[in-house]
Parts: structure tokens; sequence; C-alpha cells
């Protein structure tokens, strides 16, 4: 960053006061430790559930989004303190040129945070309306998907150190792509920077926010004509049962239950599309809220500087004096989109184990959604289920012992038992599938102790 050869009394412009300076440089740090916290909490659940499977697409772009969020949330937090102190308006500002430069390099890599927002409404894309299963878009999609979300900020972080882009820009919570340089008159010089923030920082907030609104757009239309499709399917299938039934001399009983069947199954996808519109709708509305809430005082203000860039140095300059308001909610919301990432992401487990361990307080329902089974209940019941689900759980392992030591044909029978199971389970998974999707097909796993506390139940009864 080039210093300025002109003094502020020689141009004239109003600034913060030293007192509205330091607020604007302590606000963002609670928020960017809510963040911090919520992205290692989604790392160490996503880790503890590796261990019982591979991760879903879903697990793997939550996980670096995470990690992106991390990296933002310590840029943010620290960069009203990297700016230059001898140029900077900023009191508390202890850097130079090389300290702003970096800042300004891994808050152009963070926003790779922003870009895994836009991949996860492309995976919801896959996942309903196009019915790609999860391997499908493991393999062929992913890798992309990382790609283009680590890529494409990283490629423009080393490109802004090239143009020498990077230094204090009003109006942003550290050092950013800069404005073009002043002359000692105070007007403006010609220079690219300002295409350059448009291509590499704008051009980001755009994709996005298209993204999560086009995609969910999509979905819900998508879902909506399917349940339009089994209900009329339904209705179809009930009159011509009722028409049977009325002629059950020339209809054959088998006729009648078939269609019977056709009108249950249409019924139940009905319901079951139904389930997932609104579960898509749900997580739309709070990954497009989320987005929107954490960034719009940002967009708003850049958009201002970028327009009064183009006026005068002055105008430009005097941008947080007249928008103070909205530099405080930047100050405050732009830092928290990875705490409500972890919202998003954690809450389907918590209300899992929180159905399970009712008696249990939150802090203990929050230790054992992240922990698992290391975290053992505290209530006397619930160590009494507990125990039993572990129980169960060792005489299924001594009973196959058994059957393969001592009674190898018996296993063959139990290995056909499994697989007629397995079919009932991939049944019973077709109505569930709308949880599973809308979560990212099995994104945040219940411990396996807790999973069996319905089996439990049925057999202490």
């Amino acid at each position: 960053m080039q210093p300025l050869d002109y003094s502020e009394q020689e141009i004239g412009y109003n600034v913060l006061s030293d007192v509205q300076e330091n607020i604007l440089a302590i606000l963002p740090i609670p928020s960017a430790l809510l963040s911090i916290c919520g992205g290692l909490l989604v790392v160490i659940t996503a880790l503890r559930s590796r261990k019982d499977r591979p991760w879903t697409p879903y697990q793997g772009l939550q996980t670096s989004l995470s990690i992106c969020n991390i990296i933002s949330s310590f840029t943010v937090a620290s960069g009203a303190f990297m700016r230059p102190s001898e140029t900077s308006n900023q009191v508390w500002a202890f850097g130079n040129d090389t300290s702003c430069t970096v800042n300004g390099f891994f808050g152009q890599l963070g926003t790779s945070a922003l870009v895994y927002n836009g991949m996860l409404s492309y995976f919801f894309l896959l996942r309903l309306r196009f019915d790609h299963n999860v391997t499908a878009i493991t393999l062929k999609f992913e890798p992309l998907m990382h790609i283009v979300a680590v890529g494409y900020p990283l490629v423009t972080a080393f490109l802004g150190l090239f143009f020498d882009a990077y230094g204090e820009r009003v109006g942003s919570p550290g050092c950013a792509i800069q404005t073009c340089h002043t002359d000692y008159t105070g007007q403006r010089e010609d220079c690219m920077l300002d295409t350059v923030d448009l291509v590499f920082r704008r051009s980001i907030d755009f994709f996005v926010i298209g993204s999560m609104v086009m995609n969910t757009i999509i979905i819900t239309t998508h879902l909506s004509t399917v349940i339009e499709k089994h209900t009329r399917l339904s209705s179809v299938n009930a009159e011509l049962t009722k028409t049977a039934r009325m002629d059950e001399e020339n209809v054959s009983q088998e006729i009648i239950l078939e269609r019977k069947a056709k009108v249950d199954k249409n019924m139940n996808r009905a319901k079951f599309k139904k389930g997932e519109l609104l579960q898509v709708k749900l997580q739309g509305a709070f990954f497009i809220g989320s987005y929107v809430i954490c960034n719009f005082a940002t967009i708003i203000l850049q958009m201002i500087v970028a327009q009064k860039s183009k006026l005068s140095y002055k105008e430009e300059m005097e941008v947080p004096y007249h928008y103070f308001s909205l530099m405080v909610l930047q100050a405050v919301l732009f830092p928290l989109l990875g705490f409500l990432n972890c919202v998003a992401y954690m809450k389907p487990a918590f209300a899992r184990t929180r159905s399970q361990h009712k008696q249990e307080s939150t802090l203990w329902v929050l230790r054992r959604t992240v922990c698992g089974d290391s975290v053992t209940p505290t209530c006397t019941a619930e160590v009494l289920r507990s125990n039993a689900r572990r129980s169960k759980c060792n005489k299924r392992k001594s009973k196959a012992e058994a059957n393969i030591n001592g009674q190898p044909m018996k296993v063959t029978f139990q290995m056909e038992d499994v697989h007629e199971e397995d079919d009932e389970v991939d049944i019973m998974d077709s109505d569930s599938e709308a949880t599973d999707k809308s979560e990212g097909a099995g994104t945040d796993q219940t411990s396996a102790s807790d999973q069996d506390a319905g089996e439990v139940e049925e057999t202490s009864r």
C-alpha cells in the first residue's frame, strides 16, 4: 500500500471520534470468538463421526466451511489492529503496510467460507431435484465443489498480492482490496483496483446469493410438482378401488388389494414429499437468511464506498462518519456466519439426543451430541437404559461369535435374515428420507447407543 503524501487538514473531512473507532475495533471480537468456537464444534463432531463411517458430502462441505470460517473470523477480529499506524485513523492501529497486506490476503482467502455456502445449495439441488445418491455426489461432484470453493479465493488472493491491491479500505472491518490512490489535491488516479474488487470480491457475493435463491426456488417448485402428482395418482387409484368394490363379482380380490396398495403408496409418497418440502423451505430459509443477515451491512457499505469513491476522496472518507450505524451492524454481524452455520449443522443431532434423554440438562445434551457415548447419562433412569443398550449389544456380539465358531449353517440363514432386515430398513429409510436429505443424508451422527433407544424400551416392556 502506498503512503499518502498529504495531510487530513489539507482536504478537510469528518472522521469518527476515538471512542467510535475503539467501539468498531472491539465489537467484532465476541462475534468472531463465537464463530471460532462453533467451527471447532463442527470439526470435532465430524471427526468423531468419521470413526464410525466415511463422511457424507454434506459433512465434508460443512467441515471445510467451518475451517474457512475460523480463518475468516481470526482475520476480521484482528483487522482493526493490523492497519498501518502511520496512515490510519484507527486509534488502536499498531500495524504497518506488511501486516495490512497479510490481513487483506487472509481476508480474501477467507471468502472460501462464503463460496462453500453456495456449494451447499448445489448439494441440496443434486439430492432433492436430481435424486443423486450420496456415493454419486461424493465421486462426481464433491471434488469439484471443493476445488471451486477453495481454488477461486486462493487464486484471487495471490493475484491481489501481484497487483499490490491490499490496503486499508473505508467501510471494511480490516484491510482489503483498496480503492484507487489519491493525489495531493484529493482527486482519484485512474487505476484498475475498482475492477479488481468487483471481480475478486463482489462477484462472490453475487454468486452465493444467486445460487441460494435460484436453487431453493428450483427445489421447492420440483417438490410441489411431485406432491401434486402423487396426490392426483392416489385420487385416481382410490376411485378405481371404489369402483372395483362395487363390482366385486367381476373383479378379483387380488386386484382390489393391489389398487388399495397403490392408493396407500401414493398417499404415503405425497406425505413424504410434503415433509421433505417443509424441511427444504426451513433449511433454505435458514441458510439464505443467515447469509443475508451477516452480509447485508457489508454489501451496502461497499456499494456506498464504490459510489462515493467515484465522486471525491472527501465523500469516500466520510462514509464511516455518515453511516456509523451500518458500521456497527457490520462489526457485530459479519463474523457471526460461522456460528450460525454451526447451529444449522448441530441442530438435528441435538434434537435427536434431546428427545432420547429428556431428563438431562441442555449442557449435557450438547456434550453428548459432540462427544458421543463418552458422555455417560447422569440420571438413574438414563443410566439403566444405557446399561441395557450396552448389554443388548454385547449379547448380539456373543451370539454372532457362537454362530461363527460352532454353527456355520445357521450363519447362512442369519445372513439371509439380515438381508431381509436390510430391505425393511431401506423401506423405513425412504420414509425418513426427507430429514436425511435436508440434513445432508445422515450428516449429524447420534451415538450408537442412542439409536437403539426404541428397541431397548420395547425389550424392557
